[in-house]
C-alpha cells in the first residue's frame, strides 16, 4: 500500500498511530484525537444535538480507546472511530427528548423562519429509519465522499449511492407531509 492511500485526508498515518496507541503510547492517543476530533465533533452534533454534543464527544473518544486493541485495519481508524461515534450519539438521544433541546432554540425571538426550518428538518430526520438518516447525515450534512461513508458504514459504495437516493426521497416526503 502506497503512503498516499494509508494517508488520511488530514495527513495522518493511521498504519503508525494506531498500533502505538494500541501499545498504550499516551502521544498517539493525543495525535488520534486531534486528527480526528473536527469528524468526530461534527458527527455527534448532527446526530446527538448541542445539548448532548460534549457527552457524546468524550464517550466516543472513552469507548475507542477501550476498544482500540480491537481495531484490527489501522488504515480504517477514521470510518471506525465516526461508527462509534454515530452510536453513542444515538444512544445519548435516546435518553433525551427532542422537545427538551428544542425549547432552548425556539426561545430565540428574531430567527422564527430559521428555527421553524430546524425544527422540521430535525422532526423529518428523526423520522427516518435510522440507516437513511446516517447515509444523509455523513453525506450531506458533514459532506464526506462517498467513498468515506462507504467505509464508515461498511458497505459497498453503489449501496451508499442507492440509500442516499431513496433517503432524499423519503426526507422529502417527510418535509412535505
Amino acid at each position: 500500500m502506497e503512503a498516499s492511500e494509508r494517508r488520511t485526508l488530514e495527513g495522518y498515518d493511521y498504519e503508525r498511530l494506531v498500533p502505538r496507541a494500541q501499545d498504550g503510547d499516551r502521544g498517539a492517543c493525543e495525535e488520534l484525537v486531534r486528527s480526528s476530533s473536527a469528524l468526530v465533533k461534527k458527527i455527534v452534533y448532527s446526530t446527538a444535538g448541542p445539548s448532548l454534543c460534549e457527552d457524546a464527544y468524550q464517550e466516543t473518544y472513552l469507548i475507542a480507546f477501550k476498544k482500540i486493541r480491537q481495531l484490527k485495519n489501522s488504515g480504517a481508524f477514521s470510518s471506525w472511530i465516526s461508527r462509534i461515534a454515530l452510536h453513542v450519539s444515538y444512544d445519548l438521544r435516546k435518553k433525551v427528548k427532542v422537545e427538551d433541546e428544542l425549547d432552548d432554540v425556539v426561545s430565540a425571538p428574531d430567527h422564527a423562519d430559521t428555527v421553524a426550518d430546524a425544527v422540521s428538518l430535525k422532526r423529518a430526520l428523526s423520522q427516518l429509519h435510522s440507516r437513511d438518516r446516517d447515509v444523509i447525515l455523513l453525506r450531506e450534512f458533514l459532506q464526506l465522499s462517498y467513498e468515506q461513508v462507504a467505509k464508515t458504514l461498511q458497505v459497498p459504495v453503489g449501496t451508499v449511492r442507492s440509500r442516499l437516493h431513496k433517503a432524499r426521497g423519503a426526507l422529502l416526503g417527510r418535509l412535505r407531509g
